[in-house]
């Protein structure tokens, strides 16, 4: 089951990353429809993460590999933010060369030409997340079932 969870998240998260909207809905929609889903892995995924590390890890070690199991939160959140900033410098001249190219509406109800190179850096930044969970699906699916 915690390979299940893990999978789920993966699997929705490229859903995410690749979502767009369509006749019938939005692409805000279909993004929340997919980041819900996600959820559902993640509130899956959290307490088995903290069950399983507590029934491997000796008496000795349990303590700090519980620490390092929810201190890796924020390692994740660091490395979502560099992934993030790095991306945008990679996207800088076309973002800028896009806006520049956007006529300044005159009325509220003007549409806009929108930036793409934003909608490409927010897939990517997305679905980067999957890479990490990708490699540790691996040792999720070989770990020992407890009893």
């Amino acid at each position: 089951m915690y390979g299940v969870s893990l999978m789920i998240m993966i699997f929705t998260t490229l859903a995410t990353a690749l979502s767009g909207s369509g006749p019938g809905t939005s692409a805000v929609g279909i993004i929340v429809f997919w980041r819900v889903l996600l959820g559902i892995g993640i509130g899956g995924d959290y307490p088995m993460s903290a069950v399983i590390t507590s029934e491997f890890a000796s008496t000795r070690y349990r303590g700090r590999m519980m620490a390092a199991v929810f201190s890796m939160q924020g390692f994740g959140i660091i490395t979502a933010a560099l992934v993030y900033y790095f991306t945008l410098l990679a996207f800088q001249s076309a973002i800028v060369y896009e806006a520049a190219a956007i006529p300044i509406p005159t009325s509220l109800d003007a549409p806009s030409a929108g930036l793409p190179a934003i909608d490409r850096v927010w897939r990517i930044v997305v679905g980067f997340g999957c890479i990490p969970a990708l490699i540790s699906l691996y040792y999720r699916l070989t770990i020992p079932e407890t009893r």
